[in-house]
């Protein structure tokens, strides 16, 4: 079940960018996020998983981007729709 994303959520989210990248600060991450993402109804760990696949490229120079298509959303998406063994999509519980 889908929700909107929590402050504590797009914090943690921000904590995670953070520590990658410690020259973009955790406060302005926080506030960019909540900006973008707070009213969308992402699933956390698909909103976890490319913001933090995002952070690690380094080819990435600002956090701005993060909306761009790109590989990071792939993971995104597999994150939020896991595979069972063998391919076939898992139910969720």
């Amino acid at each position: 079940m889908s929700r909107t994303l929590s402050d504590d959520d797009l914090d943690l989210i921000a904590a995670a960018m953070s520590r990658v990248r410690p020259e973009w600060p955790r406060a302005a991450l926080r506030a960019y996020l909540r900006e973008r993402y707070a009213d969308n109804v992402y699933p956390f760990a698909a909103l976890l998983v490319a913001a933090v696949f995002y952070s690690i490229d380094r080819k990435h120079e600002t956090p701005l981007d993060l909306d761009r298509r790109g590989r990071h959303w792939l993971y995104a998406s597999e994150a939020a729709h896991p595979r069972a063994p063998g391919g076939t999509q898992r139910e969720d519980p």
